[in-house]
């Protein structure tokens, strides 16, 4: 990939060149400067080639999102299916009344459960058992009063309004 990057940079070197040469001669002749980019370089074709590949990575990622939301939903019922037999294996030994059944491959035991907390009114749990949630900043709301302050000449503090980074807008045919 170095050696690509490298080749680019030395063909868009020269395209610089040859316009900056031929300055007078283009003047505002847009296609004239077009025609001479891709004679000097394949910019053009490393262009294309960037865009194909963009495409390809977004269908491709939307792909695997498709297929990890399938293994997801797969996975949850494995998980449910093996509670059951789970389930189902520890009644059969509560029903034999032993508190373990051997067969060739395993031995299943039946223990007694540990104790857990059942919430029976939330609104009557005391304070000192709640968990606050971490405070987050509301970055919509920020933006926008950060672009009002600066409107209204003033500032707001811990924040200021920045540039934005350029994108690549691609125009498919």
């Amino acid at each position: 990939m170095n050696d690509i990057a490298d080749r680019l940079e030395r063909e868009t070197d020269a395209a610089r060149a040859v316009l900056a040469a031929y300055h007078d001669l283009l003047a505002d002749d847009d296609g004239l400067t077009d025609d001479m980019i891709e004679g000097q370089t394949s910019l053009t074709e490393a262009i294309r080639r960037a865009v194909v590949r963009i495409a390809e990575i977004d269908a491709m990622v939307e792909g695997l999102k498709g297929l990890a939301d399938k293994i997801g939903k797969r996975a949850k019922r494995l998980a449910a299916q093996k509670e059951n037999l789970r389930t189902i294996l520890a009644v059969a030994v509560e029903v034999v009344g032993k508190k373990r059944l051997e067969c060739d491959i395993a031995t299943v035991s039946l223990i007694p459960g540990q104790p857990k907390s059942i919430i029976t009114n939330e609104a009557d749990i005391p304070a000192e058992f709640w968990k606050r949630a971490d405070p987050e900043i509301r970055g919509k709301e920020l933006l926008k009063a950060l672009k009002e302050a600066y409107e209204e000449k003033r500032e707001i503090p811990g924040a200021i309004l920045g540039n934005g980074e350029p994108y690549i807008k691609i125009h498919p045919l």
